[in-house]
């Protein structure tokens, strides 16, 4: 998470970016369930599949170390956007004590109550393995997913409206790197995806790529403008010129791929006509 906030900073935008890197720790909650039931003999190996596989890669994925290293990089996200000085510093400090607090206490209780016993009632395996496991799980780092899950909803609402701000300023520059028709397409990824698919079906694999492309260029566009306006932008992110060069090099070559693909078309249909 620290070398992506310090080498990507042009990347880094906010809390929504730093949740997701974040729950990258995904990757190391699988790899260290892989190493529990490998460690363990044939005779509790169902066992650990349960426990180590379904609940922690399955019932309890958004738990565990996701989220544990999501508020640690929801932390680095909140950094960006307050920018250098002690706050962003008193964050991520903040966020890294409380994600190294919480997977220190989740193991600990964890541990302690697999060896708790109670006088007065002696559950099985299947009521342990079943209710009780999934159940301490939830109280253990329930609270830890509702956080980093609150901060990103309320992220992603506030990047679709920087978004939407700065599309809109952008066409009103009548530069026409961005339209109002593509500004309302880029705002919606269902709509982008479907835009997509029917490129590639009428004008090849070529056209989806240059499309894609075309997409990721505005975005930047928008995003550089989004960035200015709260002060996020720097003076190593490229210009917003520059930027608008990369998307007219974009639109040209998304032309030039549906020209090709017209073309072969066109040849393809005169070979069978004649």
């Amino acid at each position: 998470m620290a070398l992506a906030y310090l080498l990507l900073r042009h990347r880094f935008d906010d809390v929504v970016t730093g949740v997701v890197l974040g729950a990258a720790g995904l990757g190391f909650n699988l790899t260290e369930s892989v190493e529990y039931i490998a460690g363990f003999s044939g005779g509790s190996a169902d066992f650990q599949f349960w426990i180590r596989f379904w609940i922690r890669q399955i019932v309890g994925l958004m738990g565990a170390h996701t989220a544990f290293s999501a508020l640690v990089g929801a932390a680095f996200g909140m950094a960006r956007r307050l920018g250098p000085g002690r706050a962003a510093w008193s964050a991520i400090g903040c966020g890294f004590v409380a994600a190294a607090g919480g997977h220190f206490a989740n193991n600990v209780l964890l541990r302690w109550f697999g060896q708790l016993e109670f006088s007065w009632v002696t559950p099985g395996s299947i009521v342990d393995v079943l209710p009780m496991q999934p159940m301490t799980l939830l109280i253990l780092q329930g609270p830890f997913i509702l956080i980093y899950a609150l901060l990103l909803r309320r992220a992603v609402r506030e990047q679709a409206v920087g978004l939407a701000g700065a599309l809109r300023a952008e066409v009103q520059t009548n530069f026409s790197a961005i339209t109002e028709s593509e500004a309302s397409l880029l705002l919606s990824p269902g709509r982008r995806f479907r835009f997509r698919i029917m490129t590639v079906r009428r004008y090849g694999f070529a056209a989806y790529r240059a499309v894609k492309r075309l997409h990721a260029a505005q975005l930047d566009l928008a995003t550089h403008w989004w960035h200015r306006t709260w002060g996020g932008h720097h003076d190593w992110i490229t210009h917003e010129h520059e930027l608008r060069k990369h998307v007219w090099q974009r639109k040209l070559q998304l032309s030039d791929a549906i020209l090709s693909s017209s073309e072969t078309s066109a040849v393809r249909l005169a070979g069978r006509t004649a």
